[in-house]
């Protein structure tokens, strides 16, 4: 039997660190004290109605601490409920309503905040309703008013930024990297990150480009127990080669694993804090957890408005509200959209960036090179069209000269033979005119005479 008191209220974080410890510490004994308690007929009972792996989890967890509060185990709390409902003294048949008003209070002095109450209590109804003996709760009992400590401390929740996450990353080891991508680049939680198995990643390393490809794999959610999708990229596939490699390239087994055997959950927590300290000191380490990064990619998602919501469900494993559910969707399409926020996600989006820009640059190249090509063959052509005229051009002037040469043969014959004929009537008036002459001369008597003489 451990003695459970309230305690006054504490003004200092070690204080408080101590408190929780020491509450810790009780429940932790009372377990072992106790170690079949989660074998009891009535909490297997309750825990077949959960439609999930994780949600057991939780009531494991959260039920040992108010089962070690009131130091009863499930069955003998049913028993005595069961008797109690009938009862007509008020204060007997309220005897457990009274108890978890107290387990409220011991809560809230131990500076928990209300959210993280409110968890305890609900596991706690949870199993009296569906044990058939539901408690009466007054009204306003799920008003939790925190102590004067949280509400003083209370701050908005500052999530990790890229750069502090970048810086995380670099001061893990492999298998801390891991689960740090498998969080803030897919929104996994501790559990998630567990259970991913090699066998279920089913990669095939030939011809991989560590720069610019992405894998979708199927994924269903530990907490929500709702399929989603999980996107493989450059940062995430360099490293599990390496992790691969290192392993001797298993092809079934856990990826995140102590000899060989599945890791707990809160192990997580615990790389990644020792990595955040190391990161970005002890104060700025406590303010965040390995689950702020579901939250941190998340937020990612819902700010990229180009995103449409079923490929978001689908990315953030939630369930698809209405006939979103039904529809398919194809792995390019979910590559697609995740390539929108992949640069706000990647720990090395400088080196996949400098990759797609050379590539930008490269096509860019061999778009000009192609449209300056477009452009010589159009010259070509043109220049083909234009020789083909000129061709056609040259062949129709040697026909005119050709005609012309035709043409000026005929004249210079024709002014040759006129010549001829100028010279040859010449030829024939002088014969005509040389005959007159002498014809007259012989009329006249004196041809004979000249004859003689010449004689």
């Amino acid at each position: 039997m451990f003695l459970w008191v309230r305690c006054l209220e504490m003004v200092t974080e070690e204080e408080i660190g101590v408190l929780r410890r020491g509450f810790m510490s009780k429940y932790r004994e009372w377990g072992k004290a106790h170690p079949d308690w989660t074998e009891n007929k009535y909490w297997e009972f309750v825990k077949s109605k959960l439609n999930s792996d994780r949600n057991r989890t939780v009531y494991d967890e959260y039920g040992i601490k108010f089962f070690s509060y009131i130091d009863e185990e499930p069955d003998q709390v049913f028993e005595r409920k069961k008797k109690q409902v009938s009862d007509n003294d008020p204060i007997i048949r309220e005897h457990y309503e009274t108890k978890i008003k107290n387990y409220k209070d011991y809560l809230v002095d131990l500076h928990y905040r209300d959210q993280t109450i409110k968890g305890y209590l609900k596991v706690v109804t949870g199993f009296f309703d569906k044990i058939g003996l539901g408690l009466t709760l007054p009204k306003g009992f799920w008003d939790v008013r925190v102590s004067e400590y949280v509400r003083d401390h209370k701050e908005t929740k500052r999530y990790p930024l890229l750069e502090e996450i970048k810086s995380i990353y670099h001061a893990s080891d492999q298998r801390g990297k891991i689960a740090i991508l498998l969080g803030c680049q897919n929104g996994l939680t501790n559990s998630d990150t567990v259970k991913i198995t090699w066998d279920k990643l089913n990669l095939n390393w030939d011809g991989v480009d560590f720069y610019t490809d992405f894998y979708v794999v199927d994924h269903k959610r530990v907490k929500t127990d709702v399929s989603g999708k999980m996107v493989l990229g450059p940062d995430m596939l360099y490293n599990l080669k390496q992790l691969w490699l290192q392993n001797d390239k298993p092809n079934s087994g856990y990826v995140l694993n102590y000899r060989g055997n599945k890791l707990k959950a809160y192990v997580m927590n615990d790389w990644f804090n020792e990595s955040a300290v190391k990161a970005l000191g002890p104060k700025r380490a406590k303010e965040i957890t390995f689950t702020d990064l579901r939250d941190f990619y998340n937020n990612v998602i819902k700010s990229k408005k180009e995103i449409k919501q079923e490929i978001a469900d689908l990315l953030m494993g939630h369930k698809p509200a209405g006939s979103r559910g039904e529809y398919y969707v194809s792995d390019q399409t979910i590559i697609d959209h995740y390539r929108i926020i992949y640069d706000e996600l990647s720990v090395n989006s400088w080196k996949f960036k400098a990759k797609v820009e050379g590539l930008d640059e490269l096509n860019k190249e061999v778009e000009g090179m192609r449209m300056t090509i477009g452009y010589q063959e159009k010259e070509i052509i043109s220049m083909k069209t234009r020789n083909a005229v000129i061709q056609q051009m040259y062949i129709d002037i040697n026909k005119k000269v050709n005609v012309m040469a035709n043409y000026i043969m005929t004249e210079n014959e024709r002014a040759a033979m006129e010549s001829a004929l100028d010279e040859t009537e010449e030829t024939d008036l002088q014969d005509l005119e040389e005959q007159a002459r002498l014809t007259s001369l012989m009329k006249k008597g004196k041809l004979g005479s000249r004859e003689k003489k010449s004689n």
